[in-house]
């Protein structure tokens, strides 16, 4: 028998004579206190805290024998079971699916839960377990830190072209796996691989009916699912062998508009879905006023011209499944409003978009107002998303009933923008690091003279979550990796941009590296501030960085309510401060500054946003102050330091010779009470105070668990390169 066998044999034995010393304990006691107070033989009379001690006593005895029995345990962190509802509607499928995940014994380890469909929400039970889920590619990740029985429901939707189509079911690897369609009753199904079942009491509970059977009009199907197989759910049209030789297909129409300095154009894309029959030709009826320029089709450019307002395109091959015609308009010049009068394929058209995909700043609106609904870009045909992506677009539109209006596109061009003139003022970053690994960076922008757009470029395995301009929320437009987030146009001297990004980076039971990025701005920071707020668990020392530490580093523990509250700072006693400005009187910031006196020892500082310095803790005496900047003439003044107080020395620093680029990494003292309270907006209070509520940004809920305790590292520095990170030596605390 081995060692661990052994173990765990004995620890029942251990418990029994656990219990039994103590039950012997107990008649000792009573037996000393029988007979004192007149009881009688079989009774016991016993003092209230004797008693509750020695309760205690057995409960611990209990307790340590099972954390044994768990410790023998072998390790199980696995998925169990894998319930899939899916309901098919028009135009799409909502899926719901259900996870029951074991998590015994230790290490934890994430169990991976395969998705089907375009995850849109999920929730843990129990909520209060501390469990937390992360995307990993089209995946989810559970974390579960504690043992127990956990359920994971994750919703989703897949698009179809039309009641027909095709949803792709991962292979979860669940042991039990089932699936529940609910579709029309006039669609057939397929599954391969998948075995029909009989109807049983789990198809209760599904999220779009409490009864037992389906709604009128529907049909539900029960089905096993393998474990270790994906499965292709196929919905087609029922076909009637009388009306085999008809014709079955479904069209959709989505108008690209492209707006540019001095002209616009239109192209509208007609996609074909035929489920029946064949197409031999294209026909499409074109509205007055359409300047047609270009055909092309699925098979390439095509000749074909229209006689009159009808339009036929023949094919070299005839469409029995999927396929498209593309009719491009001669350019306009840029005008007030562009007539949007849809063209008319034959079948009619299921749904007709409107994408806007502009290259100036420009407002732009549908109308009639009505009759267009806002729609997101993930809304739009599958079939036509490269020819949409190539185009940058920014906006979508779905066109409901005109009520025999004439939709029409009004523009209004806005003053070309100079976004050269933009400055970022002051950049605050605040990142919260939970036990678990979630990164949740908040980085808050000043702008003077916003114009045009701020572009960002986000690093690998960061998630974007909510950007806000000024209170409110914006979406950002992706070209090539780069996020272009519009900003306040005409009037406004300054804006302030929000945007708060998601990440994962777990840490270990043993020492390791720790590096954080954060998104990069393309565009010049003066001062850049970053509190990171880290697990209480682990120790940190800072190793290098584009910003450096803003002494003394602080540890900080709750007070109440779970807010982050830093420990005071000692009172600084003599020293000097001032202002460093240009010739004109501006203020200059990243000046670095250095005080040197009679001994070896020198103090030095940089200048804030504002040209501020402060160097304090100084002995009395005479000391040179020297200021030196690229693209300056360095400094030189003598400043006397008296016994008590700070003294007040400015400095002007005239123009030297031109430099192409300053670049100042050196940090600041960050105590100066003379910046205004709101210019710190990354108090660590007020910021875990919001993500307490579920809210970053007021814009998108974000789901996390704040610690109760933590470590506070405060990096600065004036005018960092684009690229900011930070490598961390890191080491779990000694317990």
């Amino acid at each position: 028998m081995s060692r661990l066998e052994a173990h765990t044999r004995s620890i029942p034995g251990m418990l029994s004579w656990t219990l039994m010393l103590v039950g012997l304990s107990l008649l000792a006691v009573t037996a000393a206190a029988g007979g004192k107070d007149g009881s009688g033989a079989g009774e016991v009379t016993l003092p209230v805290a004797d008693y509750h001690r020695l309760q205690a006593q057995a409960e611990a005895a209990r307790a340590r024998a099972q954390a044994l029995s768990d410790a023998a345990e072998a390790p199980i962190h696995a998925l169990v079971s894998y319930r899939l509802f899916v309901r098919i509607e028009d135009g799409g499928a909502i899926l719901e699916a259900r996870y029951e995940v074991e998590r015994r014994g230790t290490p934890a380890k994430p169990v991976p839960l395969a998705v089907a469909g375009l995850p849109t929400g999920a929730t843990v039970e129990p909520a209060d377990a501390g469990a937390s889920l992360h995307r990993d590619g089209g995946s989810m990740v559970l974390v579960a830190p504690k043992s127990g029985r956990y359920t994971v429901i994750v919703t989703s939707r897949a698009r179809l072209a039309s009641p027909v189509g095709a949803i792709q079911l991962p292979a979860t690897g669940a042991p039990v796996a089932s699936a529940v369609v609910d579709l029309p009753a006039e669609l057939d199904w397929r599954c391969e691989g998948a075995v029909p079942v009989v109807a049983s009491d789990e198809s209760r509970g599904a999220p779009w009916t409490a009864d037992d059977g389906p709604a009128p009009g529907r049909q539900r199907v029960h089905l096993a699912l393998s474990r270790a197989s994906r499965h292709l759910l196929e919905v087609s049209s029922r076909v009637d062998t009388r009306d085999a030789d008809r014709l079955l297909a479904h069209t959709e129409v989505v108008t690209i508009v492209e707006l540019g300095r001095d002209s616009m154009a239109r192209r509208d894309i007609v996609t074909y879905d035929v489920s029946r029959g064949e197409l031999a030709s294209f026909e499409v009826d074109l509205p007055n006023g359409f300047d047609l320029d270009q055909v092309a089709t699925d098979e390439g450019p095509s000749s074909a011209w229209p006689e009159g307002d009808r339009l036929t395109v023949p094919r070299t091959q005839r469409l029995d499944d999927a396929g498209h015609v593309m009719l491009e308009s001669r350019p306009l010049p840029l005008g007030d409003v562009l007539p949007l009068a849809p063209i008319t394929p034959g079948p009619p058209p299921r749904a007709h978009y409107l994408v806007l995909a502009p290259s100036i700043a420009a407002d732009v609106t549908p109308e009639p107002a009505a009759a267009w609904r806002r729609v997101d870009l993930d809304d739009l045909p599958s079939y036509v998303g490269g020819d949409v992506a190539a185009v940058g677009p920014s906006a979508a539109w779905r066109l409901l009933d005109t009520g025999g209006a004439a939709p029409s596109l009004r523009i209004r061009a806005l003053p070309a923008a100079d976004v050269s003139q933009a400055q970022l003022a002051d950049r605050r970053t605040t990142t919260l690091m939970t036990q678990e690994g979630t990164l949740v960076h908040r980085d808050v922008l000043e702008i003077e003279r916003p114009s045009g757009h701020l572009d960002w470029s986000l690093t690998p395995g960061l998630e974007l979550w909510s950007v806000t301009v000024d209170g409110q929320a914006v979406r950002p437009v992706e070209r090539g990796g780069v996020l272009a987030i519009p900003l306040a146009f005409g009037g406004r001297s300054r804006a302030t941009v929000e945007m708060v990004t998601r990440g994962f980076s777990p840490l270990g039971s043993k020492r390791q590296a720790l590096e954080l990025s954060l998104p990069s701005p393309r565009a010049a920071v003066r001062v850049h501030r970053w509190r990171l707020l880290l697990p209480e668990s682990h120790r940190y020392r800072f190793a290098e960085g584009t910003l450096w530490p803003a002494e003394p580093r602080r540890e900080i523990r709750s007070t109440s309510g779970g807010a982050f509250t830093a420990v005071k700072l000692p009172p600084r006693s003599q020293g000097v401060a001032g202002q460093v400005v240009d010739p004109d009187g501006s203020p200059l910031p990243g000046v670095t500054v250095t005080l040197v006196g009679g001994s070896p020892q020198r103090w030095t500082v940089t200048t804030d946003s504002n040209g501020h310095y402060r160097l304090l803790d100084v002995p009395k005496g005479r000391y040179t102050l020297r200021a030196e900047l690229a693209g300056f003439d360095t400094v030189k003044a003598t400043a006397r330091i008296p016994g008590t107080g700070v003294a007040e020395r400015n400095l002007r620093m005239p123009f030297g010779e031109i430099q192409e680029a300053i670049m100042v990494t050196s940090a600041f003292e960050m105590e100066d009470r003379r910046i205004p309270a709101e210019a710190d907006a990354a108090d660590p209070e007020q910021t875990l105070r919001s993500l307490r509520t579920g809210l970053a940004s007021g814009v998108k809920p974000l789901r996390i668990e704040v610690p109760e305790e933590g470590k506070l590292l405060t990096l600065v520095g004036a005018l960092p390169p684009g690229e900011v990170t930070v490598s961390l030596e890191v080491r779990p605390e000694r317990r």
